[in-house]
């Protein structure tokens, strides 16, 4: 009998401990990349900093996030490794937003950032509307997580070209894309930043990602319309690339397996067993505003030639309004949570006015609303106003009007800012009929004029504007933020001169809300408001 040598001995065990492993770990291999499997995504879009819109509404149907958390963190207990995603104009737009990040005296946190940073959420893409808040000091001090992704904006590292997730063992990659019409909508955005065209970045970045990140799924976030056509008009006024062209993007590239679209508003499908839409055989979902619902995607993938692929996709939808009916225990807790992190924002929201409104309807209410915005922003330097045409006033309110009514007039909180104007610039923002090339501008397209002093005679003369002297006399004008930087494509063909700009900060709000503390007697035009005093 032979003697086995000491190192044979340990071959001998090494062996032995390691053939059930290997058969182990082939039943995990097999298990790994088995050939068909379902990925689940969660999606919101443009909540638009909306918590919990019963706050200031109590009658409304209740949306935002606060809702929509409740349903993301059941239906994470359910799935299997969900991805949460967002399609940007996440931080401003509702009335709770403008007060925490502008309205409030001294700094409070924001409860809308502190619930967004605990549900988790794996990707967002940054939007038009989250540059009118201090954006990049939020993601410079983390008090936002995770950052943003905007693969189509140049000269800064603020955002993430693109994020890679691990979920059921998938090596998932997302990319972002905001519109280029960002600098149209918003003062607030660094001049520094450069916002490219969507359609060659998303060929770019989809090709760079595909070669180096080697995914296994691939989908891209779009705050970016899909139909190219709409607002076209208005990108070549402002010179700017198509702002909505998700379409034209998806047609250019291949490879990837979902399309999320922001920006719209729209949400599709809108409820479940509704067919899912697809541009160049990629599944194309719209996200919907302010909180309303969530939508989850389920892609069924299927891997062929060490391709996934996706076979099925459906969209199941919760509504947040189903949640805000709620049981007694859910809404005592929720009254609780109010009135610990709102007290200060009800106090200032329900500011209280010494006017009450009769019954009208809103065609009639608007000349009124239109008088007392452009009045309010008038002084003697500021000879002249034009605004653009109000929204949805609120009309037969019995009680007193509160600065929260306010918020139905404009339509994002607009700034104020003075350019000096020629009388020929203010006759073409001020009459439908002025003609920018071949574009025409429809009567609810006009900017309404109100002045102070007498309006120059060259405004009531039946001229064409194209053919008046460019010598004219220069006027100082409040308008607001928006119509001055490009949205609508109102600004796009006057080139304002920046040395003739005067930006001064301030929301019409404020003023709107002062000049109706401040002025006792309205016009004829606004007889449905009556006085009554503030107690």
């Amino acid at each position: 009998m032979h003697k086995i040598s000491g190192y044979k001995y340990k071959l001998a065990f090494l062996l032995f401990c390691c053939i059930p492993s290997l058969g182990l770990a082939r039943v995990i291999h097999k298990q790994v990349n088995g050939t068909s499997r379902e990925v689940h995504i969660l999606f919101t879009s443009d909540i638009h900093g909306y918590f919990d819109s019963k706050i200031l509404s109590p009658h409304s149907h209740g949306n935002g996030l606060y809702y929509l958390a409740n349903i993301i963190n059941h239906r994470r207990a359910k799935l299997k490794q969900p991805v949460l995603l967002d399609g940007g104009d996440l931080l401003y737009g509702s009335p709770s937003s403008f007060y925490y990040f502008f309205g409030q005296k001294t700094k409070r946190s924001y409860p809308f950032i502190t619930l967004f940073n605990k549900l988790r959420y794996d990707a967002w893409v940054v939007g038009n509307h989250d540059f009118q808040v201090p954006l990049v000091s939020l993601i410079q001090s983390h008090r936002i997580k995770p950052p943003p992704l905007a693969d189509n904006i140049g000269r800064t590292n603020l955002f993430k070209p693109y994020t890679i997730v691990y979920k059921q063992h998938l090596r998932i990659a997302i990319l972002g894309f905001v519109t280029p019409g960002t600098p149209m909508w918003s003062l607030s955005v660094p001049s520094s930043f450069v916002f490219k065209d969507i359609v060659k970045q998303t060929k770019y970045w989809v090709h760079y990602v595909q070669h180096k990140e080697k995914p296994d799924l691939l989908i891209i976030l779009f705050h970016s319309g899909l139909d190219a056509k709409y607002d076209s008009i208005t990108s070549k006024l402002n010179h700017r690339p198509l702002v909505n062209s998700a379409n034209l993007a998806l047609q250019a590239v291949h490879g990837v397996h979902l399309a999320l679209i922001g920006h719209t508003h729209r949400m599709y499908p809108y409820k479940n067993k509704q067919p899912v839409k697809y541009v160049h055989h990629i599944p194309v979902v719209w996200g919907g505003a302010f909180g309303k619902a969530l939508q989850e995607i389920v892609l069924q993938i299927h891997r062929q030639q060490h391709k996934w692929q996706v076979t099925h996709t459906k969209v199941l939808v919760y509504n947040a309004k189903a949640k805000a009916k709620g049981s007694r225990k859910y809404k005592r807790k929720r009254k609780q949570y109010i009135q610990k992190k709102y007290a200060h924002l009800l106090a200032y929201m329900h500011s209280s006015l010494p006017f009450r409104s009769n019954k009208i309807k809103q065609k009639q209410a608007k000349p009124c609303w239109q008088y007392i915005v452009g009045k309010s922003v008038l002084h003697k330097k500021v000879p002249i106003s034009l605004l653009f045409s109000i929204q949805k006033p609120y009309t037969n309110i019995r009680r007193n009007l509160e600065r929260y009514d306010l918020f139905s007039l404009l339509r994002y909180r607009d700034q104020l800012v003075y350019p000096m104007l020629t009388t020929r610039q203010i006759y073409k923002l001020s009459h439908s009929i002025a003609l920018y090339g071949n574009y025409r501008l429809k009567k609810s397209q006009k900017l309404h004029l109100y002045s102070n002093q007498a309006i120059p005679s060259i405004l009531h003369r039946n001229t064409n504007p194209f053919l008046l002297h460019t010598q004219d006399e220069l006027y100082s004008v409040a308008m607001t933020s928006y119509v001055y930087a490009g949205g609508g494509g109102y600004m796009g063909a006057l080139f304002i001169p920046i040395d003739r700009t005067i930006q001064k900060q301030g929301f019409v709000i404020d003023h709107v809300f002062h000049y109706l503390q401040s002025n006792p007697t309205l016009p004829a035009i606004c007889s449905f408001l009556y006085r009554k005093s503030v107690k």
